[in-house]
């Protein structure tokens, strides 16, 4: 249902583009934490990371009251995902911990909003971002440790650093390298300087693993 809505979504933000024409372009790096959500690990993050480049359409030519301040963002992006896991199974003493880091080539398209401050100095922003992404992992690194003192089998004592085989230490030999992400963002501009506060969330499980 998730990707059906996504999908839906994206084909509305392409259909309206065919009316807009491009008003500004620019690049955009920004620093944030990093972390997955999973019912069986505990995660933490990791500093990930963003570098892209983007470009606004807007609809100046249309005769709506909206036009002035309705406008399309595509962009592409390389950005730097991952999180820090543990996971602690008391009955049988055993305890495992790894740490994820990707790097994506991500494509937002945002539909986006912007209401102009009642300052005595006009270009006073606030912008409003909705949209749909679509992230493809590059590459990336892995660690999967585990330690159980009571049982001598090979699945419940591992380390992927310690491998001989080097598609265990690969992110993208052991998750999945597509995701579908949407992203909601709240910014302010002045002049050619924009600052964006941004929330991204995937809706792809990086992969499946059995039931404890």
């Amino acid at each position: 249902m998730k990707k059906v809505l996504f999908l839906i979504a994206l084909s509305a933000i392409m259909a309206s583009s065919a009316m807009a024409q491009l008003t500004h372009k620019g690049i955009r790096f920004g620093l944030g934490p990093s972390y997955v959500n999973d019912d069986q690990l505990t995660s933490l993050p990791v500093i990930g990371a963003n570098l892209g480049v983007y470009a606004n359409y807007g609809f100046e030519n249309a005769q709506s009251f909206w036009a002035d301040n309705l406008y399309l963002q595509f962009g592409f992006n390389l950005t730097r995902r991952g999180t820090h896991f543990e996971q602690v199974l008391e009955n049988i003493r055993s305890y495992r911990q790894g740490t994820f880091r990707n790097y994506y080539a991500e494509i937002p398209v945002m539909a986006c909003w912007r209401y102009e401050l009642p300052t005595l100095e006009p270009d006073h922003y606030l912008n409003f971002y909705v949209g749909p992404v679509l992230s493809v992992g590059l590459f990336g690194r892995y660690h999967d440790r585990c330690i159980t003192p009571g049982y001598p089998q090979s699945a419940m004592n591992y380390d992927t650093y310690l491998s001989s085989n080097k598609d265990d230490r690969r992110s993208f030999k052991n998750i999945r390298r597509l995701d579908c992400s949407v992203q909601l963002g709240v910014g302010y501009k002045h002049g050619k300087i924009t600052v964006d506060l941004i929330w991204e969330h995937g809706f792809g499980p990086l992969m499946r693993e059995d039931d404890v």
